[in-house]
C-alpha cells in the first residue's frame, strides 16, 4: 500500500526500519505530505536477529501507542534499540 493511500485513510501510525526516509528529500516529502505519524527504528535494530527485534518492539509498543495518541498527525520519532522509555527526534535535513 502506498504511503499516500494510508494518509488518505487516516488513523495510521507507521513503524519503519528505514530512517533514511527522514533524510532523502523525495521520501521525506512523501511522508510529510501524508501526515502519518511515524516511528523510525534507530540504527542497530536491523542488525539484530528477528526474534530479538520482535521482543524489543513488543517492549516499546505501549510507549509507541501512548505517544502516537498524544501528538498531532505527522509527528516523527526515533526509537532507540535499547529500551529507555524515551524517543528521540529525527533530524529532518
Amino acid at each position: 500500500m502506498r504511503i499516500r493511500t494510508l494518509g488518505e485513510q487516516g488513523d495510521w501510525v507507521v513503524i519503519s526500519g528505514d530512517v533514511r526516509i527522514t533524510k532523502n528529500a523525495h521520501e521525506r516529502r512523501a511522508w510529510q505530505d501524508s501526515h502519518l505519524t511515524a516511528f523510525f527504528l534507530k540504527k542497530g535494530w536491523l542488525n539484530q536477529p528477528l526474534w530479538f527485534q520482535a521482543s524489543r518492539l513488543i517492549q516499546w509498543f505501549p510507549d509507541i501507542m501512548a505517544q502516537a495518541a498524544k501528538v498531532a498527525p505527522g509527528a516523527a520519532f526515533i526509537v532507540p534499540y535499547k529500551y529507555t522509555g524515551r524517543f528521540e527526534q529525527p533530524k529532518l535535513t
